[in-house]
């Protein structure tokens, strides 16, 4: 039997549904948004990042909300960075890093080719922990005379946050403070 020949979806005694499709008719019944759009008149989405960045006045507020903080959190950084200053006009800084069990801390005092006098250096480290109470520290005492000194310590690793040094040279002495980093 033959069923291609056979027409079905329509009641007996009624006649078939024919559908009609003019695609002209209908987009002159369509909106004017609905025309324009088939018409290529329609608005186009900006391209360009610096475009897009600037394309509608929320995005612009936006960027510039973005630029603030960056530059928020670059003054703050470059402000607030006290693992580094002059002691007697010979420039030092701190680093501490813990590598497997233990906590490696380091002072640098960079060459001073103006100065080359003997000064009597004694840096006190003080670990602290995650509660912010010191755990252990260690005085040590070398010479500088202007060139690139480095005292070292290490500590056994009991949660240490943060390590601090009292940094005298000469008759002068500052306080500098670095955070562990976890390598």
């Amino acid at each position: 039997m033959d069923f291609s020949q056979m027409q079905e979806g329509y009641p007996d005694g009624e006649e078939n549904l024919v559908f009609r499709y003019n695609r002209e008719e209908r987009l002159k019944k369509a909106p004017q948004i609905v025309q324009d759009y088939y018409n290529g008149k329609a608005l186009q989405p900006t391209k360009g990042l610096i475009r897009v960045l600037f394309a509608t006045r929320g995005n612009r507020l936006m960027f510039l909300c973005m630029c603030f903080v960056f530059a928020i959190t670059w003054f703050t950084g470059f402000v607030n960075k006290n693992n580094s200053a002059t002691i007697n006009g010979v420039k030092v800084a701190i680093n501490a890093y813990s590598f497997e069990e233990d906590v490696y801390a380091s002072v640098k005092f960079n060459d001073n080719k103006k100065d080359e006098v003997l000064h009597a250096v004694t840096v006190e480290f003080s670990a602290y922990e995650n509660t912010g109470s010191v755990c252990d520290t260690k005085e040590l005492t070398d010479s500088y005379i202007g060139k690139e000194l480095f005292v070292r310590t290490k500590f056994r690793d009991y949660d240490i946050q943060k390590v601090e040094a009292l940094i005298t040279v000469g008759q002068e002495s500052k306080k500098l403070s670095t955070v562990v980093e976890k390598r």
